[in-house]
């Protein structure tokens, strides 16, 4: 005799049907979403952290006498906003921005080219944001340009 001859084995086995479906439905449909609405949700908590610790301008003037300002700044700030800080200079905006690294608050100087969140806002002078991959991981950025004072 067949197992899915009684009726209780051919409830469970659509009952299992119906779990799996709805698993399935749950993992491509709602976790996608769900996986979005916290990166964005992150984004934004990150630039408003920044933006609350170096002032509401849109392009805060910022004067570093010596490597070693930055390099405190950065840290000082990583620590307050508990994020990482990088601080880049533009050496040149044409034909593509040349980047130089000054200060990082984790003390592990990134390659910035490579960078292409922070290449943005160098390139159109206003916040940038989104995903980057290093290393295999995933890290939300924001990169906001700084500019020198006088």
């Amino acid at each position: 005799m067949s197992p899915f001859r009684s009726v209780g084995s051919r409830l469970a086995a659509a009952l299992a049907l119906v779990v799996a479906v709805a698993l399935g439905v749950a993992w491509f449909v709602v976790v996608p979403s769900l996986e979005r609405n916290l990166t964005r949700a992150k984004l934004d908590q990150q630039a408003n952290r920044v933006r609350a610790a170096i002032g509401s301008d849109p392009f805060p003037s910022v004067t570093f006498h010596s490597p070693n300002v930055a390099a405190n700044w950065a840290v000082e700030l990583g620590a307050l906003t508990n994020t990482r800080v990088v601080v880049y200079e533009i050496l040149a905006r044409r034909p593509g921005p040349q980047l130089e690294a000054v200060a990082d608050s984790s003390q592990e100087i990134l390659v910035p080219e490579a960078d292409r969140i922070v290449v943005s806002s160098a390139l159109y002078g206003r916040a940038s944001q989104g995903v980057v991959s290093r290393d295999g991981e995933r890290f939300t950025e924001v990169a906001l340009r700084i500019r020198k004072a006088p």
